[in-house]
């Protein structure tokens, strides 16, 4: 299967963190300000390197346009690998999961990686789940 030239080498299998988990429940800060990150692998959770394959949002607290960072690297000294613009028109039915193909790079085994997002209005709640593919 052909994803793309930034992730054909990654031939592993691709993992949604949290496993077994509807995600890691966010909340944005302000209007247009990003919330604190939430942790969504944790240290030494993925043995391999990886990208990021994708992101799946679920259970807003309202409809939204905002945009869903991820981060890698310990609390408090989070490294942004990606920005993903998102848009859920509903709180309740069908949420979108965003193929991002391995934007942002590689991440080194063993790394913790975070997510936290904003929202135009503010306030707002919603699960994120991340898909990886690992080397």
């Amino acid at each position: 299967m052909n994803f793309g030239p930034d992730l054909d080498n990654f031939t592993g299998v691709q993992t949604t963190w949290p496993v077994a988990s509807t995600g890691v429940t966010l909340t944005a800060g302000a209007a247009n300000t990003y919330g604190n990150y939430g942790e969504v692998i944790a240290a030494a959770g993925v043995a391999t390197e990886f990208r990021i394959a994708c992101l799946s949002i679920n259970t807003p607290s309202a409809a939204f346009v905002g945009k869903v960072e991820i981060a890698y690297g310990a609390g408090g000294a989070e490294v942004p690998v990606i920005e993903v613009p998102v848009e859920v028109a509903t709180d309740a039915g069908f949420y979108p999961t965003v193929v991002v193909r391995g934007e942002g790079g590689v991440i080194p085994a063993g790394s913790r990686v975070a997510a936290r997002f904003k929202t135009v209005g503010g306030a707002t709640t919603a699960n994120v789940l991340v898909g990886v593919v690992v080397r």
